[in-house]
Order: structure tokens, then sequence, then C-alpha cells
């Protein structure tokens, strides 16, 4: 294989883009004959970017034709001379009708054509419709299909060629914020928390060592929370963080593992390393607390955000101890009240009132007796809690009557962003030869051809449903915004990495190794590397110990995290015999410098791969 191209960044492959719209921009374009890009960053090819100069400041409206008399799309661009004109929206695989008129009355047809969707774009089925001038924004389970937005007549009208991981929200300053399709371990850590606009023009990058996984919450001061860990410790997202906005700089840390027992009070899902499973955050200013869900412990739990003392925690106390339910767990004022288990996706209401999606898997807490699967159900649920008296009571919920139809043991979201309009994002559903997929079918996809992934997603008013979405694959999150609420787009603004990651794990300990030539083939190695990380991936045998060396003028020996629940021999991860196991392990770079060959050591012994890097 040889040396290992260096593939450019999100962000470097954009400050070559924005160069070259530059350059453009020099050549004198009119209205009448513009210049046209379409997908300007290379990573949305839905869109296009219009460059032409005007005499006199002028604003730009803009009309995207729709399809087979589907309504328009219409939105404004800000008043100036030199003008980069966004256009998003575009039909896949035709030729667009897109008209550009300024203040003056002057108007231009563009006709712009699009490649068409790419194969592994999931389609969306619908029934009912979306209000005029909204999508739906989809962020699946990474391999099942892309980053996307559909209309209300199921048409994909955004894609992005990059993966998203997570979650996906507007920001209070009109752009996109999700987090970043690099990993930095297995399996929840993203690298980044990303800020971009609907062209994939690239703000801010918002990075912290222990990256972020599962959620994050936009402060109304523009701060981020986020979850994450601390690799060094050996578990899991258990953590949360306050990220500058402005800095990227981290300003405070709440540490659960100093709250909550972590061998108490488990769901049939937790294990050592991923023993809470903190999958989404919310903070509310009137009582300046944090709200979290903590999935694998069957819980959500309330702290102060000022002192991270406990405040109080939702859910089946069983298997707790009995000090923590005396003092913090609610007390149902329902006497049939349901708990939730897993649950995910919190939101604390205007009225205060806690939404959550229970993703209900199995229905019961670890060493329980699991509901059938013909049995089971997800919902999304609401309640009332009293803090004081500690206290809660179910207002309402969706979802048990559709039963396993809509039964979504894990991913999966839901949002209200009125009082009266919810987002319901049942996106795990899982079939296996026509029954309900146990592992979910994710896990089950790569060795069976008859599992089946599926979203349905829901827009509901009051109690109706006015739009259902179906795609064949899993999301993470799903949210309705308007196109006109994204914001105007500042072309003067520099893509900034803000924030760090964490070093590498080395292994210190002098190891001899037997050489076992060039590594098997049927070990699927692969590597990419960037300016920043190699990240390397193989398929290995359970049981194995297994490095990453790099070797140079000296060796580098890095731990390779191979399970979600390790076993630590002699420092080094392991686990117990079985099955293959496929792993991607990132790299970073920083503080390394030369030539080295990429080996990996298995055991005792040590293979070549037949790639180098040069850093």
């Amino acid at each position: 294989m040889g040396q290992l191209p260096v593939k450019p960044t999100w962000m470097e492959r954009q400050k070559k883009t924005e160069q070259n719209l530059r350059e453009l921009e020099c050549q004198t374009a009119s209205f009448q004959n513009p210049q046209v890009i379409v997908n300007p960053y290379e990573i949305a090819p839905l869109t296009a970017l219009v460059l032409f100069q005007t005499e006199v400041e002028t604003a730009v409206r803009v009309t995207v034709s729709g399809r087979c008399g589907d309504a328009a799309l219409k939105y404004t661009c800000k008043s100036e001379k030199q003008h980069r004109v966004p256009v998003y929206g575009l039909y896949a695989g035709q030729n667009n009708m897109v008209q550009l008129q300024l203040d003056d009355g002057q108007s231009c047809m563009l006709q712009i054509v699009t490649d068409p969707l790419p194969s592994d774009l999931a389609s969306c089925t619908v029934t009912g419709s979306l209000p005029a001038g909204e999508w739906v924004f989809t962020v699946p389970v990474s391999g099942s299909s892309l980053p996307a937005a559909y209309d209300g007549t199921g048409a994909c009208r955004w894609y992005l060629t990059e993966e998203l991981a997570f979650q996906i929200s507007l920001s209070g300053n009109g752009r996109i914020l999700t987090c970043g399709p690099a990993l930095l371990g297995p399996p929840y850590s993203a690298a980044a928390i990303l800020e971009l606009d609907l062209l994939g023009r690239l703000y801010r990058e918002y990075r912290v060592p222990g990256g972020v996984c599962n959620g994050f919450f936009e402060m109304e001061n523009g701060d981020l929370l986020a979850l994450h860990q601390h690799f060094n410790r050996g578990t899991a997202a258990d953590m949360c963080v306050q990220i500058n906005r402005v800095t990227g700089a981290v300003i405070k840390e709440w540490d659960f593992r100093k709250l909550l027992p972590m061998t108490k009070g488990g769901s049939t899902s937790q294990n050592g390393s991923d023993w809470l499973h903190a999958s989404s955050v919310w903070y509310e200013k009137e009582t300046d607390s944090i709200t979290i869900t903590g999935t694998n412990q069957d819980i959500l739990v309330n702290i102060s955000y000022t002192s991270g003392q406990l405040n109080w925690m939702l859910g089946d106390p069983t298997g707790w101890p009995e000090d923590l339910v005396q003092q913090y767990f609610l007390q149902p004022v329902q006497a049939d009240m349901e708990w939730s288990y897993e649950p995910g996706s919190v939101q604390v209401l205007p009225n205060h009132q806690i939404l959550c999606f229970d993703n209900g898997h199995l229905r019961t807490k670890r060493g329980g007796t699991p509901l059938p699967a013909e049995q089971r159900y997800s919902r999304v649920v609401c309640y009332t809690v009293d803090a004081v008296q500690k206290t809660v009571e179910e207002v309402w919920s969706y979802g048990k009557d559709a039963g396993n139809q809509l039964y979504s043991p894990y991913l999966s979201s839901c949002f209200m962003d009125t009082a009266e309009r919810c987002l319901m994002n049942f996106g795990g559903i899982g079939w296996l030869q026509g029954n309900v997929a146990e592992p979910p079918a994710f896990f089950l996809q790569k060795d069976a051809s008859d599992v089946e992934m599926q979203t349905v997603i829901l827009l509901q008013k009051g109690r109706q449903t006015i739009c259902r979405m179906q795609l064949p694959m899993n999301t993470y999150d799903a949210r309705c915004i308007a196109v006109a609420d994204f914001a105007a787009h500042d072309w003067q603004a520099d893509g900034k990495v803000l924030g760090r990651w964490h070093g590498n794990d080395v292994y210190e300990l002098e190891l001899e190794w037997e050489d076992g030539g060039l590594i098997d083939d049927s070990y699927q190695i692969t590597a990419t590397l960037t300016s920043e990380q190699l990240i390397l991936s193989g398929n290995f045998q359970q049981g194995e110990m297994v490095l990453l060396l790099l070797e140079g003028d000296s060796t580098v020996q890095l731990y390779m995290q191979t399970t979600r629940a390790p076993y630590l021999t002699a420092g080094v991860q392991t686990w117990a015999k079985g099955s293959d196991r496929p792993i991607t392990y990132a790299v970073s770079l920083e503080g390394l410098s030369g030539q080295y060959e990429i080996c990996i050591g298995i055991d005792d012994k040590k293979y070549h791969t037949g790639m180098q890097i040069s850093v």
C-alpha cells in the first residue's frame, strides 16, 4: 500500500473553497449573466452559490420553483453590491428553475442542474403534509443513510455527503448545531460540536478532550453544555462540560460518578464502562438546574448548575439504595403511572413540564423479566414535577397504543417547538424476519440480510398527527425547521477550530514482539490520514490483545479500545473469547513527527500493514 496520502479535513477543504471564491469574485459577473457554482463547498450537493455584482446595494429575492405543483421555496438575501446568493432546496437529478429578483424589479431565471441522489440516501414516504417552507432534518445512525432534510412530499431537499452524529438543532444565531463525523474513540465519542450553515460552510468546530457523546444544549448566552467522558478512566458518557462559545474553553464540569452509584439501578443495557450512558441534557434558567437522561440507569437526573448537587431523580426505584430513593426519587401521584425505561431526549418546556423519549427497551430493569417482544412499545411522555414535594405526575404520552409498530429500543428523540406542536422521532425500529429485532437492528444488519431498519417521524399538533414520515434507516435525531429561520450567511467569518482533543494513551511498557510478517487480509485493516488524525479500522478476533504500533526512530505503542466493556489485563484492552470485533481507532498526531510504519501488535506477534505515514 505504501505511503498514506493526507486527506484534507472539512475545514481545510473549506479554506481552499473560500480562496477559489475570492478569485472568482474578482472576475466581474453581472446580474443577467452571473456565475453559478453547484455544491460550492463540496459537501451539500443540493445547494448552489450565485456570484454577481450590482452598481448599487440591493436585496435579492430567491424563488426555487416547486415540483409537480408543490409550493415554491422563497427567501430574501441581504442588501449589498458584491453578491454571494446561496441557493438551497434544489431537487436532485433535474433541471431546477431558480428566479432571482432585485429591489428595482429586475429579474433573471437560472437553470441549475443537480446530480441524482446517491443510492445510500434513504427515501421518505409521507402521509399528510408539513407546513409550507418547513423541512424535517434527520441524523441517521452511521452507515444507514446520510444526514438529510425532507419536505412535506417526502422529497429530499438537502443532504450532506459527510456523516453527522447524535443531534441536530437550530442555533440561536440561525445556524445548524450538530456533532461531527469523526470519532475520537468508540463507541460514543464524536470529535466535536459543529456550527454550520445550509451550504455546509463551517463557522465553528468545538473540541473537548474527551470528545462529545450523545448530546448537547445551547444556553441563553450561547455557551454549550456537552456530554462527554474522560478516556483514561475507562467509563463512557458520564460527565458534562460547559463550553465557552467564544473561546471554546471548558469553563465548568460536572462528574456524575461523584453523584451516582455506578453499579445500582441498572437498565438491561448497563455494563461496567457504560454504566450511566448520559444521552441528553437540558438547562433551565428559572431553576438554575441541569437535567440529563441516564439511559443505562433508567433515570432522569436533575442537579444544581451552581453547586452540582442532586435535586431529584425520576425513574423506577428498583435496585437503588434506599437512602437515595427516600431523599431524591420523585414519588408518582398516579398509582398506575408507568416508568420510563432507557429514556433519552429530555426537554424542559416553558411551563416547566418535562418531556422525554421513553425507549422502553425490554420494559424492565436489569435482572427483571422482559416484556414479550410482541407487547413492547416506546413512548413520548410528558411529566409535571414538583421539586419541593418531590412528586411526579404523567400529563400525557404517545406511542403505547401503537404497540411494537413504533417500538424503538434505542436512539430516537422528541422536541416541542410550540406549546401544541411536537416532533416525535421513533428512530430505532427494527425487524428480523418480520419480528421485533433483538438486539436492535443496527447491531444485526451486518450479519443478516433479512434485517430491516425503520424510522417513523410524526409531527403532532395537539393530539392530531398532521404529518407521518417513514424511512428505511435508524435515526438519532430529527427536527422540523422552517427554512426562513436560517440566518443570513456571514461571508467574512472565517471558520475556526476551538478547544482541543485529548492526547494519545501511550503504552509505556516495552514489549518484545515476534515478527508475524504481513497481516492477513481477514483483519481488513484500513487507514485514513488527515493533518490531525490517523484513523485505523480492522476486524479482530475476540480474545486477542491489540496494540497499534507506529515505528519510526522510536516506537509509539497505543491502546486500541476494543469493546464497550473492556477487561483490563496488564493495562491493555482485551475482551472475552468469541466472534470477530470490528474496531475503529483514532490517533491524534499531536506531538508526533517524522516517518512511521504502521504495525499491529496482536498477542505476542507484530504484523506489518504495508502502510507508512509522514507527520
